[in-house]
């Protein structure tokens, strides 16, 4: 493979990997997997083996990624092996359907949070109707936006912006998480900690719904996989990034039970 000097580096890939999981899923997601488990203990357990099942994965695709190193995910691999008509299936429900589905629920929670943040909700109240356009103007913008960052070079652009995205990320993350630990120790509402387990759901579909919320909060972790050849010296840098970058997720994921009301 020729040597190019385009190609993403350890941080750069640890940036790409936190900053495509740590995304709308942090902030949709804990309410959700809180009312399904029904108790803060059970809620960590879920994390963390979400957080355990995601890494295996990762993983695995690090070594299709080293041993094939060829950019295009799944898609790539899947032809590798001549399986195209597999291939060409697999990839078509992504582009009409997964990949569509996943940017539309970022974009939605861009705009909700983003008309929160300027109280547009308040000053549009009489007004549903301008509200609605409001959402889906922001909507729109930012789904533009994140296909022009991919038109250009994946070092020059799309790691130096998934840097700062992700620095912005953990450091909103981090205010979130700071503030609410604040107000729990402050005012000592600290009885969801000190019977971790009671009103546990056992249930079966419960821990079903949890685990697969859990599951789709850690979602892209094979990001790497599809720039696999821009990738610099990749039998370093993607193991490096893996494990750096899924440490740094789970971290965030497990210290944010600090944040929901239950």
């Amino acid at each position: 493979m020729p040597h190019s000097d385009n190609k993403m580096g350890r941080w750069g890939a640890v940036s790409y990997i936190v900053g495509n999981i740590v995304g709308s899923g942090i902030f949709i997601v804990p309410g959700s997997m809180l009312q399904n488990t029904g108790s803060v203990g059970l809620f960590l357990i879920v994390w963390l083996l979400s957080a355990a099942v995601a890494t295996l994965g990762a993983y695995c695709y690090c070594e299709l990624g080293t041993s094939i190193r060829r950019s295009g995910g799944d898609f790539a691999y899947l032809t590798h092996v001549r399986w195209n008509a597999i291939a060409f299936m697999f990839m078509s429900i992504g582009c009409v359907l997964i990949y569509p589905l996943m940017l539309a629920i970022q974009a939605e929670t861009t705009a909700e949070y983003t008309v929160q943040a300027f109280r547009l909700n308040e000053n549009c109240l009489n007004n549903p109707a301008l509200l609605f356009i409001f959402k889906k103007l922001i909507f729109s913008l930012f789904a533009l936006f994140m296909m022009f960052i991919n038109f250009y070079s994946l070092r020059r652009v799309g790691a130096r912006f998934q840097i700062a995205g992700t620095v912005a990320k953990l450091l909103a993350t981090t205010l979130i998480v700071c503030t609410a630990i604040y107000i729990l120790i402050s005012k000592g509402q600290l009885q969801n900690f000190s019977s971790p387990f009671q009103n546990s759901k056992w249930e079966a579909m419960s821990l079903v719904n949890a685990f697969f919320a859990g599951l789709f909060s850690y979602d892209g972790w094979d990001v790497l996989n599809f720039g696999a050849e821009e990738i610099e010296n990749p039998k370093r840098t993607m193991p490096f990034a893996i494990l750096s970058g899924m440490f740094c997720v789970t971290s965030i994921y497990i210290v944010s039970v600090f944040k929901v009301k239950k």
